[in-house]
């Protein structure tokens, strides 16, 4: 048994002008890199678990070490095949013919879904108009797959949705599955036809599809997966975010900081769209925005130079308009506005931890202070 992620062409134009030339997996998905969340997902899956990038893409050496202890394994496949054909050289070159396998898209997420099952298919329930494979089901009930947008109606579903391959497949007999590539002349939605008319492909509809190979259902499937901090509670919807804590005067106070910004800062951040109380939580609402953190292109992104030259010129832009207000009342001493708060973070982490705030870190081979 072997499990293949295939990531081997780099994302679509949108992405790549936002973060970089970055393969699918490499995107970044709340604070990790989706390769990781991926795998987290696949941990029922005891077998080599390979990993396909494109030959010319340089891994980092952190992300190295992530793939290694997450027991991902990298294959380079030359650069601009089909999907089909890059899943064949995936196969002849590092997997082999014998027992079964398993295929993830390298821009899916797919949470609480039977990884263990063999000769299925997953299926996702959507109404976007996107180019996604979808399936038919015949008088004996055999699924046709089929590829792109046909009639862009929505037959194989009620509701006005229709029902699209989401991202997973299961094959119990690999040599079977690279014969019907082949036959299929590297067509790999093509192949699953040819493969179901020996061994029967299921569609199965289970958990939650994430999709990140589209920008727009990036942000959509991104804002599913929130890195809020214990204390508080983020719930976003397609247009809003709300953000609640049942420490009342924290979450209060940021409510006013966005209600006293001068107007001319508020193009600068969402929009305030309302505040709410009740005996255990207070709260705000504001619009979601589709944007992606800096700290995000930074630690995860592949920007050139001169973007990033418009990036801080941007940041500089926003300094010089914020320099032009001041506060009513002026702070004596800085350190007031962080220190004691972070003081404080670093206790809590530490008494909840374990970890010794004294002791002294090794990054790599670099020994660095302690905290």
């Amino acid at each position: 048994m072997t499990l293949l992620i295939t990531s081997a062409a780099y994302s679509q134009p949108d992405f790549i002008s936002i973060f970089g030339l970055l393969p699918p997996a490499f995107l970044p998905v709340a604070n990790k890199r989706l390769y990781e969340q991926q795998s987290e997902t696949l941990t029922t899956l005891d077998c080599p678990k390979l990993l396909s990038i494109p030959e010319n893409f340089e891994v980092g050496l952190l992300d190295l070490q992530k793939l290694e202890r997450l027991g991902l394994e990298l294959v380079k496949i030359p650069v601009g095949l089909p999907l089909g054909q890059s899943i064949a050289v995936a196969i002849k070159k590092f997997i082999g013919l014998d027992g079964d396998l398993r295929i993830l898209h390298g821009d899916t997420l797919l949470l609480k879904f039977p990884m263990d099952m063999l000769d299925i298919v997953s299926i996702g329930e959507t109404n976007e108009y996107y180019s996604w494979a979808k399936y038919d089901l015949t008088e004996n009930k055999t699924p046709i797959f089929t590829d792109g947008l046909l009639s862009g109606s929505a037959e194989n579903s009620p509701f006005g949705k229709r029902l699209v391959l989401s991202g997973y497949f299961s094959f119990s007999q690999t040599q079977e599955f690279l014969d019907s590539l082949e036959k299929s002349n590297y067509n790999f939605i093509e192949s699953l036809n040819i493969y179901s008319r020996t061994i029967a492909l299921e569609p199965i509809q289970e958990g939650e599809w994430l999709d990140f190979g589209h920008l727009d259902q990036y942000y959509r499937s991104r804002s599913q997966l929130t890195t809020e901090r214990k204390f508080n509670k983020l719930s976003i919807s397609r247009r809003t975010v709300k953000k609640s804590s049942s420490i009342k005067y924290k979450i209060i106070a940021e409510a006013e900081w966005y209600e006293n910004l001068p107007m001319e800062l508020q193009i600068y951040t969402p929009k305030l769209l309302g505040k709410f109380s009740n005996s255990d939580i207070s709260g705000y609402e504001t619009e979601y925005l589709y944007l992606t953190p800096l700290s995000d292109l930074a630690t995860f992104g592949r920007l050139p130079n001169y973007v990033w030259q418009r990036i801080f010129q941007c940041c500089d832009d926003f300094l010089l308009t914020a320099k032009k207000f001041k506060p009513e009342q002026e702070l004596k001493n800085l350190d007031q506005l962080f220190l004691s708060k972070t003081q404080e973070r670093l206790l809590v982490f530490g008494k909840e931890s374990g970890i010794d705030l004294s002791r002294s870190w090794r990054l790599g081979d670099n020994q660095i202070p302690s905290i």
